[in-house]
């Protein structure tokens, strides 16, 4: 948090307060994260920046290592992971770059 002054006729007026809440993920960190617990079959929650969380599924494809080193992830969301998985069609899923991702947690619900 940023203390910053605003002044007035040589008088300091009451403080602003900035805050910093945009916060990105880097690919280490979503890696990181997909990995442990082997969660790349189990829908996460997805949080962003500038849009509603989502919940989905980060899937591999045969370009998986070249999006990643690039920070874009496929997610098959929650609603079409049935079919996904009966037809494993990529058309499915949507890319996301990762610097949107503010947050990424476990979905209780699954």
């Amino acid at each position: 948090m940023t203390d910053l002054r605003l002044k007035d006729d040589n008088h300091y007026n009451k403080p602003i307060c900035l805050k910093k809440y945009n916060y990105s993920m880097t690919q280490e960190m979503i890696e990181k994260f997909i990995e442990a617990k082997n969660r790349s079959n189990n829908p996460v929650n997805i949080h962003f920046k500038e849009r509603s969380t989502i919940t989905g599924i980060f899937i591999k494809a045969n370009d998986y290592d070249e999006l990643k080193s690039k920070n874009f992830w496929r997610i098959i969301n929650k609603n079409a992971v049935a079919e996904w998985e009966q037809t494993r069609d990529v058309n499915l899923a949507r890319l996301y770059n990762g610097l949107s991702f503010t947050k990424l947690s476990d979905n209780n619900n699954s």
